[in-house]
């Protein structure tokens, strides 16, 4: 019985200390775990993983030719 009891106390204690930790470092732990799922989004897709969540322009907004907020990258040759 006593032995049940010793089990059970240093179960409950590990999950408090397991649970403190947490507490103290949840930022850094949503964090990691963030990064984790956007990496496996992006290989998912197919991405190169360049970095970014963000799903790459709309053809208006990439060829600039006024459809788009971004203005006009093109360049023309002086003659």
């Amino acid at each position: 019985m006593a032995a049940r009891i010793g089990i059970a106390v240093t179960i409950v204690v590990l999950l408090a200390l397991i649970a403190a930790l947490l507490y103290l470092a949840r930022k850094s732990v949503i964090n990691f775990v963030m990064v984790l799922l956007v990496r496996r989004r992006q290989v998912v897709r197919g991405s190169s993983g360049s970095g970014s969540s963000d799903p790459p322009p709309a053809d208006d907004e990439r060829d600039g030719d006024g459809g788009g907020a971004t203005p006009s990258k093109k360049t023309f040759p002086k003659s």
